[in-house]
Parts: structure tokens; C-alpha cells; sequence
């Protein structure tokens, strides 16, 4: 779905294209740690790194697009981003999900879904292992009782504030509807002057998927033989490029027989 925002369809519809640059970007993830001795030796992350970002801007200058789109308003703005197909859902069904989805205005998928905004922050805060990096290129910068010298680097890991049981009891416990101590302590989406640009993007595309997912598939948490695990996964922090769950655990999509949704 990014890919279906960010590029033309000639990108979005060839699938070999997009599988090549899923896998240049993971390239380009995995070469950006937040610990590494001597940081400024470049090693064979930065090389790889270096051919990726090569390759990706060269391919990224020649793609000819055959139909370029003029957003002359927000409205339609907003009917293109609500028009955008899901990369490979297909509806089985009697009833358009695809159709009723898109049918629903942009302000109404920002401002009138509450619950889902809540499973995206607490989503967020519980499993974002990143480590934000700044320089500062001022002059020496006294922040309490440290000083921060000038061309020093800054590593701030989010689990300071994501992870602390003074703002989120429990902090590993899954719980969207907990209370909120300081809602400054929040930095998912970034903080400051440096918070995300595709914030608003990011959003829709998970509210989008989950109420389609939801709407057309029951879903299991289940190990590898298929058993269901009733005890919720905890996010392994120490993988920081996708957080992924500690333990067997997976899960299984089966398709509803029946949909019975109205507008």
C-alpha cells in the first residue's frame, strides 16, 4: 500500500520490482545499528549500504510513469488515498469490503476512530526498539546536570520512556486502554520539531488493513504445530530493525465463510 502512495502504478503493478526494493531497503535497515565500535570505520554494512542507496537511487531516477496524477485539492487528495487498493486482498464474497472502506471519508478515518488510534500509540509504544541519534552542531548545551559538548552525539533509546513502569505500569503488558501519566512521554511518532512526516500515511494504511483484515479473516495466535497460544507474545527488544516476538508464536489467518457487514 506505501508503495502504491509513493510511486506510479507501472512501480505498484510489477511485483518483481517491489520485491527488489523491499529487499534494498532491508539492506539499508539492517546496515543502521545503534551500537557499533569506531562508527566512523566504514565496514562492509556501509558498503552494502552505500550499493543499495546506489541502486535505489538510479532505478528511482528512470522509472517512466505512463499517467501523472495533479492533486488540485485536498478532496481529491483524499479519494486517492482512500482508493488505494490493498496489494493482493481479494474479496470472495458477496459484499465489496474494498468498496465499503473506500467509502469512508479521510477526516472520518483520522478523527472518528478512536479505539484503533489507541491499539496504534500503545502498538507503538510497546514495540519500537529504535534509538534516536542527534549532533549537536551548537555550542556546548547544558541540559540539567550534564553538558552536552559541541559536535557531540546524542543517543536517546526509546525504551527510556517507552519502557518505564514510573509512566506505563507493567510497560510490556499489551493494554490500549491504560491510563495515560504524561502524555509528553509518548514519542512513537518522534518528538520536538523531529516528528514523522508519514505519520498521517503510516496511520491510515494500519487502520485500513486491520479493518479489512478484521472483516474478512478470523484470526489465531498459534506455535508452529498449529496449536493456539493463549498467553500474549512479548516483543523482543533486542531485535531492533522488527521487534518481532519472542517464542513460538505465529499467526493463522482463516477466511470467514460468511460476511454480513452493512453500511
Amino acid at each position: 500500500m506505501i508503495i502504491r502512495a509513493v510511486t506510479c502504478q507501472d512501480v505498484a503493478e510489477d511485483t518483481k520490482l517491489v520485491s527488489r526494493l523491499k529487499y534494498l531497503y532491508d539492506i539499508i535497515d539492517a546496515s543502521v545499528k545503534p551500537l557499533r565500535s569506531f562508527a566512523w570505520v566504514p565496514g562492509l554494512a556501509t558498503f552494502n549500504k552505500m550499493c543499495a542507496s546506489m541502486y535505489l537511487s538510479r532505478n528511482g531516477s528512470t522509472v517512466a510513469c505512463e499517467e501523472t496524477t495533479l492533486f488540485s485539492s485536498s478532496l481529491t487528495l483524499g479519494k486517492f488515498m482512500m482508493g488505494l487498493p490493498i496489494a493482493g486482498a481479494r474479496s470472495t464474497g458477496t459484499i465489496d469490503i474494498m468498496g465499503m472502506l473506500s467509502a469512508i471519508p479521510l477526516a472520518e478515518w483520522e478523527s472518528k476512530t478512536p479505539q484503533l488510534d489507541l491499539c496504534i500509540r500503545e502498538t507503538l509504544r510497546r514495540a519500537q526498539p529504535h534509538t534516536a541519534v542527534r549532533r549537536n552542531i551548537g555550542p556546548d548545551l547544558p541540559i540539567g546536570a550534564y553538558t552536552i559538548p559541541s559536535d557531540a552525539f546524542v543517543l536517546y533509546p526509546f525504551s527510556d520512556a517507552a519502557l518505564n513502569p514510573t509512566l506505563y505500569p507493567d510497560p510490556l503488558r499489551w493494554d490500549p486502554g491504560r491510563t495515560v501519566v504524561d502524555k509528553d512521554a509518548f514519542i512513537g511518532w518522534g518528538g520536538g520539531t523531529h516528528l514523522c512526516k508519514g505519520q498521517r500515511l503510516a496511520n491510515l494504511t494500519l487502520k485500513i488493513i486491520v479493518a479489512y483484515t478484521l472483516m474478512n479473516y478470523d484470526i489465531d495466535l498459534v506455535n508452529n504445530n498449529g496449536d493456539v497460544v493463549t498467553s500474549p507474545p512479548v516483543p523482543d527488544w533486542n531485535d531492533y530493525l522488527t521487534c518481532r516476538p519472542k517464542g513460538d508464536c505465529t499467526l493463522c489467518f482463516t477466511k470467514c465463510r460468511q460476511s454480513t457487514y452493512k453500511l
